[in-house]
């Protein structure tokens, strides 16, 4: 009549002997065994210690501290590495691929296709940041991985570190694997740490699938510097604008400053893309919205193009020589359209 279903290991220690002995870690673990529902008593349930012959019976009310005991004393973190600064290297794979931020001094290398290029080492100690600080909001059996999406993660992130140790220093590891997506939370597994957890959906959703996702969104390179010319083309006309000796913008031909252009070179300067696209599509380009000659110190010049807006309000947008294009927002749009000289001025372009 004694089948075991589940089983708690209790530590005890033995006060009677000698309470003022130093040894006072010193224990037995024992085992209580939890058997079938008491037939006569439904309320209740066979109950024995594994070291002893007898059975006794429990009121299954007495068992619910127990069996919540396991989930409230575990470490709800997602990842267990000390702190963002810690982490030399981060491995990403799943649907969009394989590539990995590599650490070089203060700076951050995306790796991918046998090239690396500059990341953005904020974005990434955020990112990190947001990661350790992620808290379990449940816990979950793997008996299936599958149905979590665990048996074919959705993406993997695999950390390294290195602790100090007795021969100097020790590598250290782990992997983190998201499955599927609810619309509140996603599926977690640590290559550390058995079990799944559910966690905040976002800290899925604000992981770049590809290399791109952690590119600095500027979208002139910082070595342009200062703009101090601006050619202007869309809709049919044509604008140009220049700073002078005197630090005054004036149209071409036009003797009285121009501050609205100004603040459209500003603008210019400090643009930053929704995100990267990756190679530039020639069909978003062929029948530009705006066309920009961009004007620097010391001859420099580049050539930026704006696309037509997109279903989901973004716009593509190109730097001629860039690696990638990108998506500007509709607002981001709107300004490039306006004639330099009557756009309002405004400190930033973001």
């Amino acid at each position: 009549f004694f089948k075991q279903k589940t089983a708690y290991e209790i530590s005890t220690r033995d006060w009677s002997s000698d309470v003022c002995s130093s040894d006072l870690s010193k224990g037995t673990n024992r085992i209580l065994q939890i058997g079938q529902v008491n037939p006569k008593e439904t309320n209740q349930v066979f109950a024995r210690m594994a070291d002893r012959p007898f059975v006794f019976i429990l009121s299954k009310s007495s068992l619910d501290p127990l069996g919540k005991l396991p989930e409230r004393v575990r470490d709800r973190r997602l990842a267990t590495f000390g702190s963002p600064s810690q982490i030399t290297k981060i491995e990403f794979g799943g649907r969009g691929g394989e590539y990995r931020l590599e650490k070089q001094g203060e700076a951050w290398l995306a790796c991918w296709g046998g090239s690396n290029r500059v990341a953005d080492p904020a974005r990434i100690h955020r990112w990190l940041d947001a990661v350790l600080n992620a808290r379990a909001n449940r816990f979950l059996p793997t008996e299936d991985p599958a149905k979590l999406g665990l048996a074919k993660p959705r993406m993997t992130a695999g950390f390294f570190w290195t602790v100090p140790s007795t021969n100097g220093a020790a590598h250290k590891n782990e992997t983190l694997s998201f499955g599927e997506e609810t619309k509140d939370e996603v599926y977690v597994q640590n290559s550390a740490i058995t079990g799944a957890m559910a966690t905040t959906v976002a800290l899925s959703r604000e992981t770049p699938e590809n290399g791109t996702g952690w590119l600095e969104r500027r979208l002139l390179p910082k070595d342009f510097g200062l703009i101090r010319g601006v050619i202007w083309s869309a809709g049919g006309q044509r604008r140009e604008y220049r700073a002078g000796d005197d630090g005054r913008w004036l149209a071409t031909g036009a003797t009285t400053d121009t501050p609205e252009a100004a603040g459209y070179a500003t603008r210019m300067q400090d643009l930053e893309v929704v995100r990267w696209t990756g190679a530039p599509a020639k069909k978003d380009f062929v029948k530009p919205e705006v066309e920009l000659v961009l004007e620097g110190e010391g001859g420099k010049k580049t050539q930026v193009t704006v696309g037509r807006v997109l279903a989901d309000g973004t716009a593509p947008v190109r730097r001629e020589g860039g690696e990638f294009a990108g998506l500007v927002t509709r607002p981001q749009w709107d300004w490039l359209k306006r004639d330099p000289g009557t756009s309002p001025v405004a400190p930033t372009g973001r």
